[in-house]
């Protein structure tokens, strides 16, 4: 069961850089992480890590309204795979 989960993102196009960066916070019964992240954008998505993080994603929509993909996210101890979905 989730407690809190949050995901945020700052995309950044043109002027000769293509770029994203951002965080995350997760809280559930027995995992908990958080970290930033920054990474490159390609023609259709983008990928980012961070220290305790990697995530891969793709653009949907003629104007970006959305993006999804998948979080891998490490607490010092254990590993957990995940999916996210963001709305504009």
């Amino acid at each position: 069961m989730i407690i809190r989960g949050s995901l945020n993102f700052n995309f950044k196009f043109g002027g000769g850089t293509n770029s994203v960066s951002g965080g995350y916070e997760f809280n559930s019964f027995n995992f908990t992480s958080s970290d930033t992240f920054n990474g490159s954008i390609s023609s259709d998505g983008f990928g980012a890590d961070g220290s305790f993080s990697s995530l891969n994603g793709k653009f949907y929509g003629p104007s970006i309204d959305k993006v999804s993909g998948n979080i891998t996210m490490n607490n010092g101890s254990n590993t957990l795979n995940g999916t996210f979905s963001a709305n504009r």
